[in-house]
Order: structure tokens, then C-alpha cells, then sequence
């Protein structure tokens, strides 16, 4: 019933690999084409805002509780006057001097920024700078021949 039987080999290509053929090629890309436009913004619009509140409870000083508030004073008192006796030996502000001397109603021209394409003859309409104060940015109105 059971014999020992020699089979012959059975050889077949995978599935799951397949042979790829490969090509050398190259690309060129055609040169960027750049451009520089200006843009301005035509429409503009301001908005303000004011809230009243006419609920609100207000009092005259004549109706204030003056016992509460004179025993809110004797109460803070201690820690105000402790507050400000360290203040007083304070050396924070040592050699500070405020700056009233200053005559604040002169100004001095120490660049004037022209736009050379126009002829010099546009007004800078809007001027800002970045927090370090390294980039200038001037914005001019728009120019029409």
C-alpha cells in the first residue's frame, strides 16, 4: 500500500517578485518665469464700538457705608504702609532721571525712502517695521499714468 516514489522537480517563477526593468533618463525644467506686482487694498473700513451699561447701581459718595469703608482702611493699612516702607528702600530706580528736559517738539529727517521708478514723486501712505526694528516695510499709494 505505501511505496517509496521519486518525483521530479517542479520549478516555477514567484508571484510576488517580479523582475523591473530600469532606464536612465534625464529632466530640464524650463526657467522660472518671475514677476513682481504690487498690490493695494481700495476698501477701507473703521469701526467703533462703545457699550453702555445703564443697570448698573451707581451711588454718591453721600450714600456710601463710611463704617465699612473706614474698616476696609484699618484693615489693608498694615500691609499698604508695609508695601510702601520697602519701596522706599528700594534701589531700582537709583540714577533715574525722566526724560522732561527733552524738547519733544523737534524732529529730525534721517532717511527719506523715494520710489526712483516713479520719478520720486510718490509719498510713503503707510510705514511698519518688526518687533527688532531690523526690516522696514513703506507701502505707496497706487500710481496711475
Amino acid at each position: 500500500m505505501f511505496a517509496d516514489e521519486t518525483v521530479g522537480v517542479v520549478d516555477f517563477k514567484s508571484a510576488w517578485r517580479k523582475e523591473r526593468d530600469f532606464h536612465n533618463s534625464g529632466t530640464q525644467t524650463k526657467p522660472l518665469k518671475i514677476d513682481e506686482a504690487a498690490v493695494q487694498a481700495l476698501h477701507k473700513c473703521d469701526v467703533q464700538i462703545q457699550t453702555d451699561n445703564d443697570e448698573k447701581d451707581y451711588r454718591l459718595v453721600e450714600e456710601a457705608d463710611s463704617e465699612a469703608l473706614a474698616a476696609f482702611l484699618r484693615n489693608i493699612e498694615p500691609v499698604i504702609s508695609k508695601v510702601l516702607s520697602k519701596n522706599l528702600q528700594s534701589t531700582a530706580f537709583d540714577g533715574y532721571s525722566p526724560a522732561d528736559d527733552l524738547d519733544s517738539g523737534q524732529c529730525n529727517v534721517i532717511y527719506t525712502l523715494n520710489y526712483e521708478e516713479h520719478g520720486g514723486h510718490l509719498a510713503v501712505s503707510s510705514l511698519n517695521w518688526n518687533c527688532t526694528g531690523s526690516v522696514l516695510a513703506a507701502s505707496y499709494p497706487l500710481f496711475i499714468q
